[in-house]
């Protein structure tokens, strides 16, 4: 059917971009489905920690340790759900090409959100561990002052090295080492989320994000793992906080994708001349 005006013309190729476009691509969009499970993986971590004198005071919860040991997975939760919010939000913005502009603004946007909690505790810390050193008159080595600029950057946790200072910033090292190497890995996803093999590549792609986790939880091989200062080295995956970081956030950024795959490909330019009634409108 021809449309009778240019005004129609224009309403009725707005309503069929809208069914076109992908239900998630909106960057505005706020996933209230994930507010609950980054409280759960909050909760979690929270109760990982308190778990270790909880059992102490409260002996009847040890028996919730399997669950409760467990709790350390609620960061890995935290990474995978980063990761696929941003390509929720940045697929479309960062994908179609490399672009030094967008990339940079991309870098500052995420710096502002992590950066000044960070210093502030930081700062905190370190006017605590002074006090501290003052009164016993020697400085805690708990405290190296050699690792505050490793901190003042944050690359503190890039090579598993030993925690001090800060030590659950550890998370916000590996994910602002996430948000460095984003830009690149939306570039490859968006080319995948407009091919013909979404589902096998993104697939392929997590498999070998998970790769060198699985391999070291299997024994294949050992990667050193991060040890905290007055504390025994961590056993397991618990320490291997890269590894961690890389199944999991890569492992969510690859879930993005996948939506493509449900849904019908947009038609390429020139296409409104393919469907009756839609090309140039007949009349004004």
């Amino acid at each position: 059917m021809a449309l009778g005006s240019s005004s129609n013309y224009r309403i009725s190729e707005k309503l069929l971009d809208e069914t076109v476009r992908w239900p998630l691509s909106e960057p505005d969009r706020h996933l209230r489905a994930l507010t609950g499970l980054r409280a759960i993986a909050a909760g979690w971590v929270v109760i990982y920690h308190a778990s270790f004198l909880l059992e102490i005071w409260v002996p009847p919860t040890a028996k919730f340790h399997p669950v409760t040991s467990m709790g350390f997975l609620g960061v890995d939760l935290f990474f995978a759900l980063s990761g696929f919010v941003l390509c929720h939000r940045y697929l479309d913005d960062l994908g179609p090409r490399l672009v030094a502009s967008k990339a940079r603004d991309f870098y500052l946007l995420r710096i502002a959100r992590l950066y000044p909690v960070h210093l502030t505790t930081l700062i905190v810390i370190g006017l605590i561990a002074s006090a501290v050193s003052w009164q016993s008159g020697k400085w805690d080595k708990a405290f190296p002052l050699s690792a505050i600029p490793q901190y003042l950057i944050l690359v503190h946790a890039w090579a598993n090295q030993q925690m001090s200072w800060n030590v659950p910033s550890w998370s916000v090292s590996l994910e602002w080492l996430a948000y460095l190497f984003f830009p690149l890995l939306a570039a490859v996803l968006f080319r995948i989320a407009r091919s013909h093999l979404i589902i096998p590549a993104t697939l392929l792609i997590a498999a070998v994000a998970y790769a060198p986790l699985l391999g070291h939880i299997a024994g294949l091989w050992t990667v050193p793992a991060a040890t905290f200062a007055g504390l025994p080295a961590a056993n397991g995956v618990v320490g291997v906080n890269i590894l961690r970081l890389l199944a999991a956030f890569v492992g969510g950024c690859s879930m993005q994708p996948q939506q493509y795959s449900t849904i019908p490909q947009a038609r390429p330019a020139g296409w409104e001349g393919q469907i009756p009634g839609m090309g140039q409108p007949t009349g004004r």
